[in-house]
């Protein structure tokens, strides 16, 4: 059954979630193309640049692959479905996310590059998974989920 405060709330909670982890909210609930997306994120090259550096100095990257990332690094554009749901009974929310829905969400970004003259940008299709259980919460995000 739908339940529109958990949506709200989930939608809410991804947006913070992002915005704390450096990422811009571009739009929210955006139409575009006969398809709906729920969030346009951006994920800057600075912030790229910046997580590469961390794991350089972690020394989760060699040197060669940190100087050949740096060199590809750009703004990325991320569009993000949120899924929430007060409880597991009809699964995880992520598995909601099918192959109509992913190729909807696909039609969205490609109109939303074109439209936005953004071809030399980088882009992804994230999900952001959100279980409401009264005052809390549980947040996965899904990078590169499709």
């Amino acid at each position: 059954m739908f339940n529109a405060k958990t949506w709200k709330d989930g939608e809410f909670l991804a947006q913070q979630f992002l915005k704390n982890a450096g990422y811009k909210i571009i739009e929210t609930n955006s139409k575009l193309a006969g398809a709906e997306v729920d969030i346009v994120a951006l994920y800057s090259k600075r912030q790229k640049l910046a997580a590469l550096k961390v794991q350089f100095k972690n020394n989760q990257i060699t040197k060669p692959t940190y100087e050949l990332l740096k060199k590809q690094a750009v703004d990325t554009y991320v569009f993000v479905e949120v899924k929430a749901r007060n409880s597991l009974a009809f699964g995880a929310p992520e598995q909601a996310v099918n192959k109509q829905k992913q190729a909807h969400i696909k039609r969205f970004a490609q109109a939303f590059i074109i439209k936005n003259h953004l071809e030399n940008c980088g882009f992804r299709f994230d999900v952001i998974s959100v279980l409401v259980d009264g005052n809390k919460s549980k947040i996965e995000h899904f990078v590169e989920a499709f």
